[in-house]
């Protein structure tokens, strides 16, 4: 059976069944789960730029990218599409889906993600 022993140290040793991470470990691998959350949460944001810039040209319209595209970022846009009907031929929803995403969503995500992490590494360094 291996053990894990956390410890406030900056040493990082491994003998054959005791692993010791130090708490400087820890706070790198929680920088770099939050960077990569952070770089899909972008990636969705360029996913819904795609879509829409695509409904622009036809031919990419059809394309199976894009309607791969549409199978990811069509549920979130669809929630506002209920409520904010398009002046026109303008479909206005994709820029309040995009700005509600951008300050609202993605901050809250990232805040809530945080904690976790936060409170995992609280239970393995005292």
């Amino acid at each position: 059976m291996m053990h894990v022993v956390f410890f406030p140290s900056e040493l990082c040793y491994t003998g054959s069944e005791v692993i010791i991470i130090s708490a400087t470990t820890i706070a790198f691998i929680t920088a770099y789960i939050l960077q990569f959350a952070e770089w899909l949460l972008n990636a969705y944001i360029i996913l819904i730029v795609l879509y829409v810039l695509s409904s622009w040209i036809p031919p990419l319209y059809e394309s199976r990218l894009i309607g791969w595209v549409a199978q990811i970022v069509e549920p979130y846009l669809g929630l506002f599409r209920r409520f904010i009907p398009p002046l026109g031929m303008i479909d206005f929803s994709p820029v309040v889906a995009v700005l509600v995403y951008q300050f609202i969503l993605a901050p809250a995500l990232l805040i809530g993600l945080r904690t976790v992490l936060f409170w995992i590494s609280r239970l393995f360094i005292q």
